[in-house]
């Protein structure tokens, strides 16, 4: 990225140091130990059995630890299952037995491959090319069935830009072409599309999606079934066992597969537990997400795509940068913002943001509210984080609350405990600081109707009616006048 700020283009000298950058991923990774997790598990007062858990019945674990002891516990009123989710292998004829990188080699690799070829180009397949292209592979090759325009997780024209940019690096896609059959051999592996072209390169990495981890762990001991992933309710209970104390938090129930709205349903499952009214939202009605690419790719909510497919009348609007500080990012800026609004209720349901550094940097003028917008304390503990956030960017006066603050703010990374410790004020003063991600929460609120001070209103009846000032008895809806 430095390379494009013709001021800082010449102090870039050499390619990257890949051994010392690998060397700086593993101690970041603790080295793959996760001791400072047990000692966090013991600061709680939690107990931590190491071992391999499975469910034995209503509210029973059978743990069978290393040395081959079995410990058997009952829970009181609930047990959670967090058992996380694992890269799914598609079943292509001789690709398992080809021994393939999935995205836990790919991350933990400890050499560079000279050369390759990835299965799937979404968020792994796009952001595995850049980083080991990056590191000093000669050859990457992506190989995606769908194209830009096809895809219904990405906006094409974010995506577009992502390849481009990949593309200016090396990086070779081959889109709408479908995968036969794969092998290894001691001089690397092949790849044989369906219409009889063969690629080989030193390794091969598949980014096909991930399915939950659900076998081996006693779902039939409950009357389940196992499936790719562990269906819940909004209470985080899973279906079909009676009773409501099992619970399924994390990647292993499908809903959002992402760390920081694992957490969130934890908060939410471990306040039903003991008791508080709490049910999980916001990891299923629009989550932020955040692909670290060059550009980067951040979005909320539902594609143009996705939204027509659910039979939503909806219209695009698509800009790109206006903003005259955007070439200090470099040369040859690319990227940009389009907004998918739902013509019917008049909210937003869909934002995608492209472009250098949008995970952190947000140009919220492309909102365009009548009234400052005033998120509720009772929203903000739904606020999850698309990642961990290293820099903040002021947030717009129309997005400033109006209620009074309290005298100490608490950063935007804590919002959401701030609120839970506090109900009834806001931590976000007019002088808070927001992101990009803040902004996609605003969003994500404005998709289920959630927030104060808008330009629609939502009666008793659930009708949606535009207003020019709040009533004061009656829930204010949508985010953004687009």
């Amino acid at each position: 990225a430095a390379r494009r700020v013709p001021a800082a283009r010449d102090a870039v000298t050499g390619a990257p140091d890949a051994a010392r950058a690998l060397r700086a991923r593993d101690a970041f990774a603790s080295h793959w130990s996760d001791a400072p997790q047990e000692q966090w598990v013991a600061s709680v007062g939690a107990t931590l059995i190491r071992g391999r858990g499975r469910l034995d019945g209503e509210r029973r674990v059978v743990v069978e630890t290393a040395d081959g002891a079995i410990r058997e516990l009952e829970a009181r009123k609930a047990v959670v299952l967090a058992t996380g989710s694992t890269a799914f292998v598609p079943p292509i004829e001789g690709l398992a037995e080809a021994k393939p990188w999935t995205s836990r080699e790919a991350t933990s690799a400890k050499s560079v491959p000279e050369s390759l070829i990835i299965i799937g180009g979404g968020v792994v397949g796009l952001e595995m090319a850049q980083a080991w292209k990056s590191l000093g592979t000669a050859e990457v090759v992506v190989l995606e069935r769908r194209t830009p325009e096809e895809s219904v997780v990405f906006e094409p024209f974010a995506l577009r830009a992502v390849i481009e940019s990949l593309e200016e690096q090396g990086v070779v896609f081959r889109l709408g072409c479908v995968v036969a059959s794969a092998s290894r051999t001691d001089a690397g592996v092949s790849v044989t599309m369906d219409n009889g072209e063969t690629l080989r390169a030193a390794e091969l990495l598949v980014a096909a999606g991930r399915v939950g981890v659900v076998e081996g762990v006693g779902l039939e001991s409950v009357g389940l079934q196992p499936e790719r992933f562990v269906r819940v309710n909004d209470n985080l209970q899973v279906e079909g066992v009676d009773g409501g104390w099992l619970y399924a938090v994390g990647d292993v129930n499908g809903r959002a597969l992402l760390t920081h709205q694992g957490k969130y349903q934890a908060r939410q499952a471990g306040d039903r537990i003991v008791g508080r009214d709490a049910s999980a939202w916001a990891d299923s009605c629009a989550v932020p997400s955040v692909v670290f690419t060059d550009p980067q790719l951040g979005s909320v909510g539902l594609t143009e795509r996705a939204a027509r497919e659910r039979g939503m009348n909806v219209r695009a609007v698509e800009l790109g940068w206006p903003v005259a500080a955007a070439p200090l990012h470099g040369e040859g800026f690319q990227g940009g913002v389009k907004f998918v609004v739902d013509e019917d209720r008049r909210v937003l349901v869909g934002a995608t943001f492209a472009g250098p550094e949008v995970g952190e940097l947000t140009h919220a003028r492309h909102h365009r509210h009548r009234r400052r917008g005033d998120a509720r304390p009772s929203l903000a503990r739904h606020a999850v984080l698309s990642h961990a956030q290293r820099g903040l960017a002021p947030l717009p006066r129309s997005l400033r609350p109006v209620t009074r603050a309290p005298r100490r703010y608490a950063p935007a990374s804590n919002i959401s405990r701030t609120a839970q410790e506090k109900p009834g004020r806001t931590s976000c003063p007019s002088s808070a600081s927001f992101s990009v991600s803040d902004l996609l929460r605003f969003c994500a609120a404005g998709v289920r109707g959630e927030l104060i001070r808008g330009a629609l209103v939502r009666s008793s009846d659930g009708a949606f009616s535009s207003v020019e000032k709040s009533p004061p008895d009656e829930r204010v809806t949508g985010c953004a006048q687009v």
